[in-house]
């Protein structure tokens, strides 16, 4: 924040909230560093040009294709609320 003082009164309270959240990550993710990095690898062996990591990360990238005009706007109504920045 310190480098963009312009942006700080806006994503400051956004960012209040960042251990709980990292925390929350940490405790739902359901693959560990050690099999992403695992995952990573072995999709680089086999040259693929997308390594999806997650079942999360499975789910973005299929709602991109079965709604390529409304998904940001999808992902910007609930992902606030998953990360609980509703005002």
């Amino acid at each position: 924040m310190e480098a963009h003082p312009d942006l700080a009164e806006e994503y400051e309270p956004l960012l209040k909230n960042a251990d709980a959240l990292v925390a929350a990550f940490e405790a739902n993710a359901s693959t560990s560093p050690e099999g992403a990095a695992r995952i990573i690898i072995e999709g680089i062996k086999k040259k693929q040009w997308r390594i999806l990591i997650g079942q999360d990360a499975v789910g973005l990238d299929g709602l991109q294709p079965s709604n390529p005009e409304g998904y940001q706007e999808v992902l910007l109504t609930v992902l606030p609320k998953e990360l609980g920045w509703e005002s």
